[in-house]
């Protein structure tokens, strides 16, 4: 069990600040925590003291929790969220790390492992394995939707009640109200007039681009790390949006079921814990045991 910690960080970046929550020893091996959309650090406040032996860095995302929103002209790309892990290397100092992601942030760290191979030690994924798709033919519908739509849009915050908040939370992505409240805890900020989302708006904003499923595998077969991609039995979210020849283009991949939904490392850390555990250790007991 990782006792120590979480410890805040500021991650100054070229462009950006990004904050951060740290459990463990800085000499132990690292692993980078990446959170979903519209979720922040506290995602892996959890389940972060449960895994042994690694120093965690959880990290709120450009637009996330705490950390700064993109300037004003630019856009929440996808493929920038990977220059941005590799900003976070950089500036750490871990020439080879492991990744942990959950949902869009197992997107993340899915494309940076097949970017940059040789940096990723071993690669851990829930509900999540690669960005979304998109058929050619449906791209010049979606770049317009999101050009009319970014200029259309308000930048204006509005107020929200707490109750409303957490039940809005959990329609949204059905989870414990406990697991809601401690995303919520980072998400939201009190303003002059009652609380307000930390999240940018325009992380809301249709994409402009995504890859086609052929570019996606692109990527899924680059990665060299040993993967572990953990899903929930009982959520239909990932089944919905993932198709299944992408578990045979990752070389070494191991996947397995859990009971819970779609935040299921915050529902049943203990449960993630012991697969994440005997998946790092040494001998990987999912493979031996």
């Amino acid at each position: 069990m990782n006792e120590t910690g979480p410890l805040s960080k500021t991650l100054k970046l070229a462009h950006t600040n990004l904050k951060a929550l740290c459990w463990g020893d800085p000499a132990d091996p690292p692993l980078l925590a990446i959170h979903g959309w519209l979720d922040n650090a506290n995602s892996f406040r959890p389940l972060a003291p449960l895994i042994d032996n690694y120093f965690v860095v959880a990290i709120d995302l450009p637009g996330h929790g705490r950390s700064d929103h993109r300037p004003e002209h630019a856009l929440y790309h996808f493929t920038d969220y990977v220059a941005d892990v590799y900003q976070i290397a950089e500036f750490l100092g871990w020439s080879k790390f492991s990744i942990l992601g959950h949902s869009m942030g197992a997107g993340i760290a899915s494309l940076f492992a097949g970017t940059f191979a040789d940096r990723v030690d071993k690669l851990l994924l829930i509900e999540g394995l690669g960005p979304l798709s998109i058929d050619e033919n449906d791209l010049p519908a979606l770049l317009a939707q999101s050009v009319t739509q970014r200029f259309a849009s308000s930048a204006k915050k509005r107020s929200i009640a707490l109750d409303k908040a957490i039940r809005a939370r959990v329609q949204a992505s059905p989870m414990k109200e406990s697991s809601a409240r401690l995303l919520l805890e980072r998400g939201l900020q009190l303003g002059m007039e009652g609380w307000q989302w930390r999240s940018d708006s325009r992380l809301r904003l249709p994409s402009p681009w995504r890859m086609s499923e052929a570019q996606v595998a692109g990527f899924l077969t680059a990665i060299s790390a040993k993967t572990l991609l953990i899903t929930a039995i009982d959520d239909e979210l990932w089944k919905g949006i993932t198709p299944q020849t992408r578990l045979e283009q990752v070389a070494d991949l191991t996947h397995l079921e859990l009971p819970g939904r779609h935040h299921l490392h915050m529902d049943y850390p203990e449960q993630v814990a012991e697969l994440i555990n005997q998946f790092l250790s040494p001998q990987d007991v999912l493979k031996t045991g």
